[in-house]
């Protein structure tokens, strides 16, 4: 067998310099509705749902972010959303079950889950409140944090 190569010594190497950053309390809520296409349903026949939701929400107050993303080879789509306070994540909600998204939504989709993201209030309130669409409830352990945009 053929002799291992010498093993070197460990060489220290000085800690990377924490980043200069401003960190704030995570308090803000979020959402993962996770969707799957119903059978004979493809992405492009609810891309402009999607563009319109998007466009819909660029109007809504506390925003934080907001977009899709798409599982081609699931046939699944989670909305990826954040808003500053519960009362903006009710507001957007409430906004587009008025608008009658969801509705023209699932008649290409069905909903898979819904889980909720946030403080411990907030989660009490939303799950209240959207009982009926069956959500998990994520509550954020203590000492997290978020940076400021």
């Amino acid at each position: 067998p053929a002799a291992l190569p010498a093993r070197r010594a460990a060489v220290a190497h000085p800690a990377p310099a924490a980043p200069s950053m401003t960190i704030v309390p995570n308090t803000f809520t979020s959402l993962a509705p996770l969707f799957k296409l119903k059978p004979d349903t493809s992405f492009a026949d609810i891309y402009p749902l999607l563009d319109e939701a998007v466009e819909m929400t660029k109007t809504h107050s506390g925003v934080l972010y907001y977009g899709f993303v798409l599982n081609q080879a699931e046939g699944t789509l989670i909305c990826r959303e954040a808003y500053r306070t519960m009362e903006d994540t009710a507001a957007h909600i409430d906004a587009v079950a008025i608008s009658g998204w969801f509705d023209r939504m699932f008649e290409f989709v069905e909903l898979v889950k819904l889980d909720f993201h946030g403080p411990a209030d907030s989660m009490a309130m939303l799950g209240v409140k959207y009982t009926g669409f069956g959500p998990n409830l994520f509550v954020h352990r203590e000492g997290g944090f978020m940076t400021p945009m």
